[in-house]
Formats: C-alpha cells, sequence, structure tokens
C-alpha cells in the first residue's frame, strides 16, 4: 500500500462533481450580490479554483473521520479474537471480515486489511511492519500508539493479550468522546452557517417583492461596495464558524 492519509487526490469524477456545483453555486451568489452576467461568469470560475484546495481539504478530513470511525470497530474485533486466543494475523483477517460487512470494499480500512492479510499470508510480511506502516502513512496518534504497543510487546515477551486490551479500551474511550463531541457541535454548526447565508435569503426576498429597493445598490460604485463588504462579511462570518466549532482532541 502506498496511501498517504496525508495528502488527496481528486478523481476525474470529483473534480468534475466540484467544478459542476461550485461554478454553478458561485455564478448564482455573486449575480446575487451584483446583478451582473459579466462579473458573475469572470469570478465564478475563478473562486471556484481557489477554492479548490479547501475542498480537497475537506475530503481528506472526512476521509480520516471515516478511518477513525472503522478504527474504533477494528479495536473491538481485534480484542475480541485476542481474548480467544487468536494471534495478530488471525486477528487482522476477523477484523477485515467484520468489517467488510458494514462498510464498502473500497473503504480505507477494509483496503487496508485486506492488504495486511495478503501480505501476511502470501508474501509472510510481519505484523509489527505492516501496522507500523499503516501507523506511519495514516498519521493518527491512536494507530501510532496501538502499533507501538504491539511492537513493544512482541519484542519483549510481555503480556500481549492484557496489553493489547487495555490500549484498545483506552483508544476507544478516547475516539468515542471525541466523536460524542462532533456529534453535539453538529448542530451549532449547521446554525451558525445557516445565520451566515441569512443576507443571501433576505436579497433574494427582496429582489422578489421589491426589485426597485435594491437599484441604489446594483447601479451606484457605493453600492458595488457595500455590497462587496457584505459579500466579503459573510465569507469571514462563514470562517469564523468553522473554526468556532471546530473539534480538536
Amino acid at each position: 500500500m502506498n496511501i498517504n492519509y496525508d495528502t488527496y487526490t481528486l478523481t476525474k469524477f470529483e473534480e468534475f462533481k466540484y467544478y459542476s456545483i461550485t461554478v454553478l453555486t458561485t455564478f448564482t451568489g455573486i449575480f446575487i450580490f451584483y446583478n451582473s452576467f459579466v462579473i458573475s461568469i469572470i469570478f465564478a470560475p475563478l473562486l471556484s479554483y481557489c477554492f479548490k484546495k479547501s475542498y480537497i481539504k475537506y475530503l481528506k478530513n472526512k476521509r480520516l473521520e471515516l478511518l477513525k470511525g472503522q478504527f474504533i470497530e477494528l479495536l473491538q474485533s481485534l480484542s475480541a479474537s485476542i481474548s480467544a486466543g487468536r494471534q495478530m494475523g488471525e486477528a487482522l483477517e476477523e477484523g477485515l471480515f467484520t468489517l467488510s460487512g458494514s462498510y464498502p470494499l473500497d473503504s480505507p480500512l477494509v483496503l487496508e486489511l485486506e492488504y495486511m492479510v495478503k501480505s501476511i499470508k502470501e508474501s509472510r510480511e510481519g505484523e509489527e511492519f505492516l501496522l507500523k506502516s499503516f501507523a506511519k502513512r495514516v498519521n493518527i496518534q491512536d494507530v501510532s500508539s496501538f502499533a507501538e504497543v504491539y511492537i513493544i510487546c512482541k519484542e519483549t515477551g510481555g503480556d500481549m493479550e492484557k496489553a493489547i486490551i487495555k490500549t484498545s479500551q483506552i483508544i476507544m474511550e478516547k475516539l468515542s468522546i471525541e466523536k460524542e463531541m462532533k456529534v453535539l457541535s453538529a448542530q451549532k454548526k449547521f446554525e451558525g452557517k445557516l445565520i451566515s447565508i441569512m443576507p443571501i435569503l433576505v436579497i433574494l426576498f427582496l429582489k422578489i417583492t421589491s426589485p426597485s429597493y435594491l437599484d441604489p445598490l446594483y447601479s451606484t460604485l457605493i453600492g458595488r461596495i457595500v455590497m462587496s463588504l457584505s459579500l466579503i462579511g459573510m465569507g469571514y462570518a462563514y470562517y469564523l464558524i468553522e473554526k468556532i466549532t471546530r473539534v480538536n482532541l
């Protein structure tokens, strides 16, 4: 496996989907604020291109969040298997069977487990090397901690069963708390985003009910400046909401 989870590369379909939705959305938003097809056509593609890095970062974080959720289930499976006297290779195979029944076959951890199980059976790779490689590429502290505990127990001859079960319990509790905090903050994040786009809804309402009321904002220099400042303020408000509601543990 050569997947580096610190980076994300868009597929052709994802890139097409991104530009299709973003260009249409930004075109609509700019037209609402400036009432000009020329300005909208010029700036919509430019803004879409500028937002691309943020979208890639979003997809990267989304993949890591999915992987964390899958890792909790894997730890539960590994703990049960090791308690039953299985070796790590067998435990990983059982973990693959469990996760493949709950997630698509192309999901991150299912692919990783398929590779690990195949490497152990066919290439006789050691579990220590595979877990260490996975932890290094995924760059999640909890995964690294689990791999380190397993490697230390394997090298020193420690109580593997007790150490793995205890470590798994601690990591599962931490990840579960993090997941609960993100669920609790999701509603506030949604409310904040809804408030940040209220100016667009107000402008649309005025354009429908009283179009002449907005004419000074579209036909004068001061009006253009006011609309530009409003648009910048909306963007800054959205940024602050994302920053305030972000959960980092």
